[in-house]
């Protein structure tokens, strides 16, 4: 596709993120997402690869294939993320900003290092 990239190319830093005004120590499922750099995966997401499918300022639609953690599956889903700046974005109206990885639970940083 002319014009996509990786996700290499998101001005992003890798880590993991909260719903801002979230504790970083505890966050809900609901409230945190790991950027490792290659995509962005959830709770009941890992092992996802974003290629970005367009860029409009700030904003990157992406394609982001993810492994469904309860039954091993993949899927893919279109998602809009706005780089605020390097440690904050938001996807569909919900603000997102960076934890220290030493704050958060050692099974969020497994997710970001994927060690186990």
């Amino acid at each position: 596709m002319p014009g996509a990239g990786t996700a290499t190319q998101v001005p992003l830093t890798p880590g993991v993120y909260v719903l801002e005004g979230t504790s970083c120590e505890n966050p809900a499922n609901a409230a945190w997402r790991v950027w490792d750099g290659r995509g962005l995966s959830g709770s009941s997401t890992r092992a996802c690869r974003a290629t970005i499918l367009s860029q409009d300022g700030k904003t990157y639609t992406l394609r982001n294939s993810c492994e469904n953690t309860y039954d091993g599956s993949r899927s893919d889903e279109t998602i809009a993320m706005t780089v605020t700046d390097q440690v904050h974005f938001t996807v569909q109206g919900r603000s997102f900003a960076s934890c220290s990885t030493a704050q958060v639970p050692a099974a969020l940083r497994e997710r970001l290092t994927g060690q186990q």
